[in-house]
């Protein structure tokens, strides 16, 4: 796939529009493209039905997607983050500039969903790193619908 090389056009995703997540962004964003799997630094917890991260480069890998946006796209993701500005809103995430990995290559900038630290209790850490594996462990009604 050919790289988009306009900065904000690309957004790590680690929840659930990851593919198999409950938003999977291929029935939530159609047009986005699949650069390819990719991994981020940071801390990722767990909220019950879905997930939040917190970025930190000292932090340890956490399992992901990396998609090409079409600009027009941006409020609709924005809409589901339920994001009020792109500083510190009052809901539980925020889109920042981060960077990430795509497996087998090379760090590449993009757009990434974090924890709003400050509205949020991030009290269960996923170890491992991913989520989609975590909720495919666990019994509930939650994983059903990821899986």
């Amino acid at each position: 796939m050919t790289e988009p090389t306009a900065p904000g056009q690309l957004l790590f995703v680690y929840g659930s529009l990851r593919h198999g997540g409950s938003n999977d962004m291929s029935r939530f964003l159609p047009v986005a493209v699949k650069v390819g799997n990719a991994r981020m630094r940071g801390h990722l917890f767990d909220l019950g039905s879905y997930p939040a991260l917190v970025a930190d480069a000292a932090g340890g890998w956490v399992n992901g997607e990396l998609y090409a946006i079409p600009e027009a796209s941006w409020v609709a993701l924005d809409a589901l983050e339920e994001i009020v500005t792109l500083n510190r809103p009052a809901g539980e995430y925020y889109r920042i500039s981060g960077s990430a990995q795509v497996i087998g290559g090379d760090l590449i900038a993009c757009q990434v969903y974090v924890a709003n630290s400050t509205v949020m209790t991030l009290d269960r850490p996923i170890p491992s790193g991913d989520w989609i594996a975590f909720a495919a462990t666990r019994g509930d009604e939650t994983s059903r619908r990821i899986a």
